[in-house]
């Protein structure tokens, strides 16, 4: 019978479980619960004793626990980069001159779709620097290479995770210093640093470029994906098709990438003498070629450790190096305890490694590819029923450990994704071996390359093509709201937990671990189906404002838990808008949306809908009279009707009353425009925007909404004979200047203003003008998302 001796393996599991608690049930500081993590680690492997294993025995880590001790001091005083106060002169939001120096060729995308090249000069560059924040320009500075040296003059914004309901905070990261024109970047000489990030990053831009001139504009996003981790050119159509499939992870650069490199490398005729640090230093370069994502440096210190025991002729056990890998990254970023990608990365291969039958634990192989050859002598068919059913059952393996954190995180599970990561792997390994190829013998002359490229091509558009068919499939993506953290607590503490019951009888053993999982599932998937969006006031309604950056969005929950979505867009975040939009309606409870309201055609209003449609079940659909007088309103009207979603017209006295939404009393009426407006108005779409009343029984209104109405919409509006007084007033055009504002606070007398907007424009100048009136503005950049009870005794809760 084996045993699992009490190892850092053993210790590190209950130590990440933990941070996974604190991480998803307690707004626990990342670093306090990181140094608890460490404390345990250390602590466990202190105290623990020689037990036997067979018929070794393996002694207690105390020299390396006494390490770990020597590093939680780090742990403990580093300071939370979360927590970290800002220089005096990088205060967030203030003007800044700077001299900084390019660290990698700007990527320049258009302004409304990062993922499109830039269309009529609306294009936007982003550039990381050696010396300060990433810059962002509101125009083209594609002619910079990295060491020049700029001088910019912009705002700095602070990094912000977006504050939804469901949002998660990802890894911290540095603010962005804005640049409004392009005219305030000046090059003012090359520079002279010569240093590893400036190495790092010419290399990058070197890479990007070879891509650039061998692929195809709707390859070379992939292809540099895969390479160097940067995903922000990689088309929306093929991110949906691997979230619908359960294979996001191919894209996203981790164990399984440095574990394709590594068989590379170990296939390559290395001198026996250097071999070991030719691999290790390759591996720690790829690291930092593809940005030192947490699950890659988890990874390549995971497969360095390996390859260092077995140079040295120790064996290496799978769970130890899992161990001391998560613990070296948490002693230099307590922070990563939180994150979402280092915790699914430890969680899926500590499955692998402890659920996979035919997995050996005590081999240095790559922990995310199955260990063992066919029989000598197995046949072409036997061989590859060998690899399909090891690769299934690691697939298998790391699904169900971390379905549990996926639905949580994502609102998301994907019963069909052990198959399809089988059929999608090939083309990917594939891509990412003949890609790295490709640029390699790109980089010395374009012709060389250009064969291998034109193959990866091939495995690309394959790769489209089975997405889009796996994805059509029903039951590959399954949209619920997040589940209570107790049961997500308990099925990560049965994965880490399932080390120990190798001391039960392997039939046993076999059958507890499968059966726990699947009564954990059902408990799961019963607890989200019924969650349900209502919790709101017998008597009265409640509303919502997202917060979608640069972008418009409410969701109106009428007594009864009838739901009206108003707009779903963002210039900010494009058609992705739709994801967060769904996440946060998802951890609301809410899986059907009754109605959506689309004020006018612009796309920081509409271009989420595609997305949220995949995630949530949509009602009816109301548009203005004046949406289909405009070339994208038509071309948005034609996307509905081929997805079954036909809108209907709303003009002024309509009134939306929804289904089992709370009777006649409460109902939302249209008050601008009028269907056969003659005014300016039908040229501009701002102007023509539909306006909203919430109200009850024809009294004034709760809430006002008003949509991108500017100053000749305002005054439309002001000439109605209209009671407009508004306990909740979401403010015109995102607080954009409005030579009324006056005048429309004179009318409405609202006790909250909310502003639905960014950092670019106006909105702070207008929240600070509203605050200075004394009336309380809701600002969702800097307040994140509002909800807002209109209960006779009016309140307003974050």
């Amino acid at each position: 019978m084996v045993q699992v001796p009490l190892s850092p393996a053993v210790a590190t599991a209950a130590a990440l479980s933990l941070g996974v608690a604190a991480g998803t049930t307690a707004p626990v500081p990342p670093a306090l619960a990181s140094w608890l993590a460490l404390a345990g680690i250390a602590v466990v492997a202190l105290v623990a004793r020689s037990r036997p294993t067979g018929t070794q025995r393996q002694r207690a880590p105390r020299r390396a626990a006494v390490a770990l001790l020597v590093g939680l001091a780090r742990a403990a005083g580093a300071a939370d980069p979360a927590e970290a106060s800002p220089a005096p002169d990088a205060t967030p939001g203030r003007l800044v001159t700077a001299d900084l120096t390019v660290a990698e060729s700007p990527l320049v995308t258009d302004r409304l779709d990062p993922h499109l090249p830039p269309t009529d000069g609306e294009a936007r560059s982003r550039f990381a620097t050696v010396e300060g924040p990433p810059v962002l320009v509101e125009g083209d500075v594609g002619d910079l290479c990295p060491g020049d040296r700029v001088r910019v003059r912009g705002r700095l914004l602070p990094a912000r995770a977006p504050q939804n309901p469901g949002a998660f905070v990802r890894r911290q990261r540095s603010p962005l210093l804005w640049v409004p024109r392009v005219e305030l970047v000046t090059r003012v000489g090359a520079g002279t640093d010569a240093g590893l990030s400036m190495l790092v990053g010419r290399m990058r831009s070197s890479i990007r470029e070879t891509i650039a001139a061998l692929y195809s504009p709707d390859s070379r996003g992939i292809v540099l994906a895969l390479l160097t981790g940067d995903r922000r050119l990689v088309d929306v159509s093929f991110t949906d098709g691997l979230e619908r499939t359960g294979t996001f992870h191919f894209l996203a650069v981790s164990g399984l990438h440095a574990g394709i490199v590594l068989a590379l490398l170990l296939r390559l005729p290395l001198p026996r003498r250097g071999a070991t640090v030719v691999r290790v230093v390759v591996l720690a370069f790829f690291a930092l070629i593809t940005g030192a994502a947490p699950p890659v440096v988890r990874a390549v210190l995971m497969l360095s450790l390996a390859l260092v025991a077995s140079a040295v002729a120790r064996t290496a056990r799978s769970l130890d190096t899992l161990a001391w890998a998560a613990a070296v990254v948490l002693i230099a970023q307590p922070a990563l305890i939180a994150d979402v990608g280092f915790q699914l990365s430890v969680v899926a291969v500590f499955a692998i490694v402890t659920w996979t039958d035919r997995m050996d634990p005590a081999r240095p192989g790559i922990a995310a590819v199955p260990v063992g050859a066919p029989a000598p002598g197995a046949g072409a068919w036997s061989t590859l029923a060998s690899v399909c059913r090891k690769s299934l059952a690691v697939s298998l393996a790391a699904s169900a450990g971390t379905a549990p954190l996926v639905l949580y995180f994502f609102h998301r599970v994907h019963p069909l994704s052990p198959l399809w990561n089988l059929v999608v792997y090939p083309p990917v390994a594939l891509t990412l071996t003949c890609g790295g190829a490709s640029v390699l013998l790109g980089s010395i002359h374009e012709s060389l390359g250009a064969p291998l490229a034109a193959f990866v091509e091939l495995q690309i558009a394959l790769l489209r093509w089975l997405l889009g068919a796996f994805g059509a499939v029903p039951g590959s993506c399954v949209h619920l709201p997040r589940p209570p953290a107790a049961l997500v607590l308990a099925s990560v503490a049965l994965v880490f937990a399932s080390p120990f019951l190798r001391s039960l009888r392997p039939v046993a053993r076999r059958r507890l671990v499968p059966i726990a999982l699947a009564a954990l599932g059902v408990a799961i998937a019963g607890s989200t189906i019924a969650l349900r969006s209502a919790r709101v006031p017998a008597v009265a309604p409640r509303v919502w404002c997202f917060d979608v950056g640069a972008g418009s969005s409410q969701l109106i929950i009428l007594p009864g838990g009838a739901t009206v979505l108003v707009d779903a867009g963002s210039s900010d975040l494009g058609p992705r808008v739709g994801t967060r939009l769904g996440r946060a309606l998802l951890s609301l409870g809410v899986r059907r949306v009754a109605g959506l309201v689309l004020t006018h055609k612009d796309a920081d209003h509409v271009n989420g809908i595609a997305h949220l449609a995949a995630r949530v079940s949509i009602g009816r659909v109301w548009t203005s009279p004046l949406f289909e007088r405009f070339e994208e309103g038509r071309a948005v009207v034609e996307m509905l009707r081929e997805r079954g979603m036909a809108p209907s017209a709303l003009a002024r006295g309509d009134r939306i009353v929804a289904p089992g939404g709370g009777g006649p009393s409460w109902s939302i009426r249209v008050l601008h425009p009028a269907a056969d407006e003659r005014l300016p108005l039908v040229t501009n779409a701002n102007e023509g925007s539909l306006v909203l009343a919430l109200d009850r029984d024809g009294r004034p209104p709760r809430a006002l909404l008003l949509a991108d109405i500017e100053e000749a919409g305002t005054a439309r509006l002001l000439g109605f004979d209209e009671d407009l007084r508004a306990d909740l007033l979401i403010f015109p055009h995102h607080g954009a200047r409005n030579e009324l504002t006056g005048e429309l606070l004179a009318r409405c007398r609202p006790r909250r203003v909310v502003i639905s907007a960014g950092d670019r424009g106006h909105a702070g100048e207008t929240a600070e003008a509203l605050e200075r009136r004394g009336i309380a503005v809701h600002w969702t950049r800097r307040d994140g998302a509002g909800r807002f009870d209109l209960a006779p005794d009016w309140r307003a809760a974050r």
